[in-house]
């Protein structure tokens, strides 16, 4: 999408009041956090470990997965918890979908039998830094790890820097992010992340969408992004939103998604909204339907992320089915944010002057030349009536599921090929990172 292209939900006099109201709840405040969002970056450079780097802010991203401890798999009843290999599994196949541009691993629950040494919380911190090391292994494209305290984001950061080659590397070309809570834990965790190199995405969640909860979200935020600015002045940190009503994604939701990205414009700030994460239970009509709306919202009102690809429950369970129809519905969606190209190249005067009423324009040079301009579905099936009910009136579900199959397969089907293995000294370390960082779990 254009830079700058962009659905003006307000007016700009609504904006600006609710930028003055944001301020005012921080009170005195309010001059700090206008001093630090001139030292912000509106954007910033993206890496990955084999990903070329790419600008974060400019356009929409669509990133894959979220913390999701569950997996639904395809024609299961109920979800079941995440394992090492339902991890890699979703991470290869986000690797192997241009449309996706960062993921943010599930987190990887503990074997059958196993408690967790240290409790709940050092359960749930292992489960997240097991899922960002499968991530790593899985695939080059650029990480999102959801960190609850300064531990986790050090952890993170040091295992980005192992799979970079050293801490130098790591802020040349960060291949990932954090995304930290606003809370006083979550400003030690961005702050300690932000000195690193590595850019800080702080999340908020309304309870509703309504103006009010909008106005006390942001105004939650913005304590943190001040603490990385007086940390490391110039840090790459942006705001990411969770769309309130537990996955359902209505009107005001949607509405809140693009009145969020007018705001944190005006702060100077790019934010990713996590608005595909359907309360659906299966890839389907429901997830499609809601996933269609919330992303042509985002490329239109202009968010720098779109986070959830591949979610369902609410963001309690990834699929990889609809992974696949995520990222499909995304590139339909950026193919029409791009325009209309209107020149003597595209209106071809010639061409038609040469063939004339009634010729066949397939035989053309021009024709042949711009054929790949046209978007073409993977999934989304459109052979006609007859010869449908003669291929076992497939859907777009099972299409997707079969692409999935061939990806995993390592056949034919997926768009890139696996990234290369990571150095087992590599994988070994990132290993003694997370059981330092988190007991392992123990037999009961």
């Amino acid at each position: 999408m254009s830079a700058g292209i962009h659905l003006e939900l307000l007016p700009a006099a609504e904006v600006d009041e609710l930028r003055a109201d944001v301020l005012a709840r921080l009170g005195e405040r309010a001059s700090a956090t206008e001093a630090a969002l001139q030292r912000a970056p509106g954007g910033w450079t993206m890496g990955g470990r084999a990903a070329e780097p790419w600008p974060f802010g400019d356009g929409t991203a669509l990133v894959a997965g979220g913390p999701a401890a569950a997996v639904r798999d395809r024609d299961a009843s109920a979800a079941r918890p995440l394992l090492a290999a339902d991890a890699t599994a979703f991470c290869r196949l986000a690797g192997a979908l241009p449309e996706v541009r960062v993921v943010a691993p599930p987190a990887v629950q503990p074997d059958a039998g196993c408690g967790n040494e240290g409790g709940e919380a050092a359960g749930s911190r292992r489960a997240r830094l097991s899922g960002l090391a499968a991530g790593f292994a899985a695939t080059g494209k650029h990480l999102l790890a959801t960190v609850a305290d300064v531990a986790e984001a050090q952890a993170a950061v040091d295992m980005g820097a192992a799979v970079m080659g050293g801490g130098g590397r790591l802020r040349e070309r960060p291949p990932l992010s954090v995304a930290v809570m606003p809370s006083a834990d979550g400003a030690v965790a961005a702050c300690a992340a932000a000195e690193s190199g590595v850019p800080v995405l702080v999340s908020g969640a309304p309870a509703e969408a309504s103006r009010a909860e909008l106005v006390a979200t942001l105004a939650g935020a913005l304590p943190v992004v001040v603490a990385v600015q007086e940390a490391a002045p110039g840090s790459p940190v942006g705001l990411l939103l969770r769309v309130p009503g537990g996955g359902s994604l209505d009107a005001a939701a949607l509405s809140l998604t693009a009145a969020a990205a007018q705001v944190a414009r005006a702060f100077g700030l790019p934010l990713c909204a996590a608005a595909l994460a359907t309360r659906a239970s299966e890839p389907g009509w429901l997830a499609s339907a809601e996933c269609t709306a919330a992303t042509l919202t985002a490329w239109l009102a202009g968010v720098a992320g779109l986070a959830g690809a591949g979610s369902l429950d609410g963001g309690a369970a990834v699929s990889l089915v609809k992974l696949a129809l995520d990222a499909e519905t995304a590139s339909y969606v950026a193919a029409g944010q791009t325009g209309v190209k209107v020149d003597d190249e595209t209106l071809a005067l010639d061409v038609i002057e040469k063939v004339g009423i009634g010729g066949n324009y397939l035989g053309e040079k021009h024709t042949r030349r711009h054929m790949p301009d046209v978007w073409r579905p993977r999934f989304f099936d459109r052979t006609p009536y007859e010869q449908w009910l003669r291929e076992d009136r497939r859907e777009s579900v099972d299409l997707a599921a079969a692409f999935v199959d061939r990806v995993l397969a390592q056949q034919s089907g997926g768009s890139e090929q696996p990234v290369e293995s990571l150095d087992p000294a590599i994988v070994a370390e990132l290993d003694a990172i997370v059981s330092h960082a988190a007991p392992p779990a123990t037999r009961t």
